[in-house]
């Protein structure tokens, strides 16, 4: 692959992650915030495991694209959970203020770590270094994270209709 032809590897991680971040969002908040933070991060597991063993640029590409869309349904599920745990505006905002430098730091550190395997070993081993955190993320959140407070309803066919229908999904398709 070729540097300008290289560029659409992180290009396409970058387009589908921002394009997706909306549609994430309200799947986050209609839906719940546990399962889809848990979702996503599964995704980036099951994910890099593909693109490790993947040789040719199409498919490293469409694979980086997808990991994008899973990275997607991590950070407003993050947030919400963050919300939620974290009641008092005082620990909230220190949490908030935590998962943000945690964010510039694994951004920085990750171009570090991700160099390092590519020069001395192969790029292969960036995407199953990533597998093999993102694993232990999704088991530990399965048993970490605490249940979503689930509102009493009387009907129980009545609000899944209602939360497909707030997705708004020809709306988030045009914008997306």
């Amino acid at each position: 692959m070729t540097s300008s032809q290289s560029t659409w590897v992180i290009s396409a991680f970058q387009l589908t992650f921002a394009s997706f971040l909306l549609i994430s969002g309200r799947i986050s908040d209609v839906y719940n915030p546990k399962t889809a933070f848990i979702a996503g991060v599964s995704g980036i597991c099951v994910i890099s495991i593909c693109s490790g063993f993947v040789n040719d640029k199409i498919p490293i590409i469409i694979c980086r694209a997808l990991c994008g869309i899973a990275s997607a349904m991590t950070i407003p599920s993050a947030l919400s959970l963050i919300v939620n745990v974290f009641p008092d505006p005082l620990q909230q905002a220190r949490a908030i203020g935590v998962f943000g430098g945690c964010g510039a730091v694994a951004g920085v550190f990750g171009l570090l770590v991700g160099a390092m395997f590519v020069e001395w070993v192969s790029y292969h081993w960036v995407f199953w270094f990533s597998a093999i955190v993102a694993a232990p993320v999704a088991l530990a959140g399965v048993f970490l994270i605490p249940p979503p407070q689930v509102a009493e309803t009387t009907d129980s066919l009545e609000p899944t209709a209602a939360k497909w229908k707030s997705l708004d999904l020809i709306g988030i398709s045009i914008l997306t």
